[in-house]
């Protein structure tokens, strides 16, 4: 498998700097995040044009691109610009994904509140995503779905009921092993094997019932279980370290990275 994290930008160095450190650490790829200082909505292409190019430069992987916009934006609120803004988020994350080479755009299909009950989120997002895979396929960039703390899509079975209605090669699931437990879904092996081949891109991170979302290896999850499942799914991609972290940690996370995929946990 390849060894992946979400890019924290320092500010005072380069791009092409900052990811030769991850690089040098030992990862495969970047994940970005779209909308953050290093890839604004309002300069998108020439700040992914920066980023395309130091990753060619340090030879590192950019695999995925995150969309930065949960809690800000949403493609299922009654609040019509806000959800016209969401969409226009998301269409410029696809073609952005497309134009640096990014195979796939992490995407929050929608969320449940107070004022949008969960019938209405369904078919707001039912209908949001099927239009928006339409892009996707034209681009041949894959709308992976998370699983968040959006109160949406709450059993594999109904995220897998729903990916197969949107019958779309290119909407799949970006899961989250760390979220599972933190929103109290139960057990990521078993939302593993029911997903199956639709798991597109994982993202790894551990959680405690103390503490919440920690470091890897300081938590609960059983990463032994975890890497069978991923395993008997025939999954060989990424895992995405999604924590915050500074580069001189760098090292550290990669060797935790480096024991979960030997099993050595």
């Amino acid at each position: 498998m390849k060894k992946g994290i979400c890019f924290t930008y320092e500010e005072g160095a380069s791009l092409e700097t900052q990811f030769k450190k991850y690089k040098e650490a030992g990862f495969d790829g970047i994940e970005l995040t779209l909308g953050q200082s290093y890839l604004r909505l309002d300069n998108l292409k020439k700040d992914a044009e920066k980023a395309a190019e130091a990753a060619k430069k340090v030879e590192i992987e950019l695999p995925s691109i995150r969309w930065g916009m949960f809690g800000k934006y949403s493609l299922t609120t009654s609040e019509i610009e806000n959800q016209k803004k969401a969409i226009e988020v998301v269409e410029k994350g696809i073609k952005i994904c497309s134009f640096i080479g990014a195979r796939v755009l992490l995407v929050v299909p929608g969320e449940v509140e107070k004022e949008v009950s969960y019938e209405i989120v369904y078919e707001r997002a039912f209908r949001v995503i099927k239009e928006l895979a339409f892009l996707a396929e034209e681009e041949k960039v894959f709308l992976a779905l998370e699983n968040v703390e959006n109160k949406f899509l709450l059993s594999p079975l109904e995220m897998r009921d729903f990916i197969d209605k949107i019958g779309s090669e290119y909407v799949k699931v970006y899961f989250d092993v760390g979220n599972i437990p933190f929103c109290g879904l139960g057990y990521p092996e078993q939302w593993i094997k029911i997903l199956n081949n639709r798991i597109k891109k994982v993202h790894i991170k551990d959680y405690s019932p103390k503490t919440g979302i920690t470091s890897l290896l300081k938590g609960e999850i059983d990463w032994l279980e975890v890497m069978k499942s991923l395993e008997n799914i025939g999954y060989d991609d990424y895992l995405t370290v999604e924590l915050p972290h500074s580069h001189q940690e760098l090292p550290r996370i990669l060797r935790d990275v480096q024991k979960i995929i030997n099993k050595e946990v």
